[in-house]
């Protein structure tokens, strides 16, 4: 006997229906509340999607994130495939592994990290264009 996973929603009561339909879109919204949080820890294996935070942003040792990273600051342990766009600081630890740009106030490679992008300092407080015409 194989069970099915299609819901009939013009056939018999209604409500039972929509709840079985609402309860997995209710769920995956609450995830995404989670990860616009103030501050946010990530220490899972793997995490396909982006994160964003008002605050600090720390990925740990041995995570791996498939998605961009939007932040007030971050420390980036663990892996990350995706654009990391900060506001303040970015610290990248020498366990860290990250392959796309970093845009952020200021930047910190520790050695033994490996960088595969650009980094700019869009964010910072010194108009770089201008530092090096002497005005």
């Amino acid at each position: 006997m194989t069970r099915s996973n299609q819901i009939n929603m013009t056939e018999g009561p209604i409500f039972s229906k929509l709840l079985k339909f609402s309860i997995p879109l209710i769920l995956s919204s609450v995830l995404q509340l989670l990860f616009n949080a103030a501050d946010v820890v990530v220490c899972t294996p793997r995490l396909d999607g982006g994160i964003t935070s008002r605050g600090d942003v720390q990925i740990g040792v041995g995570t791996i994130v498939i998605g961009d990273v939007s932040a007030s600051s971050a420390t980036i342990s663990g892996a990350v495939k995706g654009e990391i766009d900060v506001q303040g600081s970015v610290v990248v630890e020498s366990t860290a592994i990250v392959k796309g740009n970093i845009t952020a106030k200021s930047i910190q490679i520790n050695n033994g990290a490996v960088v595969d992008g650009y980094c700019k300092l869009s964010y910072s407080d010194v108009d770089i264009d201008n530092f090096f015409d002497g005005e």
